[in-house]
């Protein structure tokens, strides 16, 4: 006959675990939660402040870049960016990976039940936004012999339009990335924006008609 389990795991042992278990998971859910809502007034803040600012003649996505800059500068003063998991390797897509490592149990259990916090989704979001635009970068490359072969209008037409597909790309990434640095944890992994004119010029040596 097969072993009864109760004298080898105690009923109140078994219990208590699963107490435990759902209490995790229920406080993992309320900070989701009052996570979203906090998230969503600061959108939509941000939203009206950018929009006052455009009425004002501000050079919103220059202003951007400069926050961005000032954050980097900071992080990199207080030495965020060395020793960096992974670093000299791709990104990986992983949740746990943009998480301090206090954070990673409760996101587990938000994983499992398919709740994130809104940091997170947007980290994700940056993740695969970058991968589209080097994807669109890729195209162009391979596009380029056939375009040298076009006229000179033809050629300049065809390298805007891929240079705005790209740009339109990564002004996205940098807009989520303003929002990402103001409500990720201090100790998250820090996003580097896009220096969109620097990739311009880069974009623009590198597809000349030849």
């Amino acid at each position: 006959p097969r072993p009864r389990l109760e004298g080898i795991i105690p009923t109140e042992v078994s219990s208590s675990a699963n107490r435990r278990r759902d209490a995790d998971a229920t406080n993992a859910l309320r900070v989701a939660s009052a996570s979203r809502r906090r998230l969503a007034l600061l959108e939509l803040s941000i939203g009206i402040t950018i929009s006052l600012m455009r009425e004002s003649g501000f050079d919103v996505q220059r202003v951007i870049e400069l926050i961005a800059e000032r954050k980097i500068e900071e992080a990199m003063q207080e030495g965020k960016f060395d020793d960096l998991p992974g670093k000299g390797k791709p990104l990986p897509l992983d949740e746990e990976w943009f998480a301090p490592p206090e954070l990673r149990p409760a996101i587990r259990l938000l994983k499992s039940a398919g709740v994130l916090p809104d940091w997170l989704e947007r980290a994700r979001e940056i993740e695969r936004l970058r991968e589209d635009a080097l994807r669109l970068w890729r195209i162009a490359e391979h596009e380029y012999p056939h375009a040298c072969q076009l006229s000179a209008e033809r050629f300049i037409e065809w390298r805007e339009a891929s240079w705005q597909g790209i740009m339109t790309l990564m002004q996205r990434v940098n807009s989520l990335i303003l929002a990402y640095n103001c409500t990720a944890p201090a100790n998250a992994n820090p996003q580097i924006p896009f220096q969109i004119e620097a990739e311009r010029e880069r974009f623009y040596a590198q597809f000349e008609q030849r």
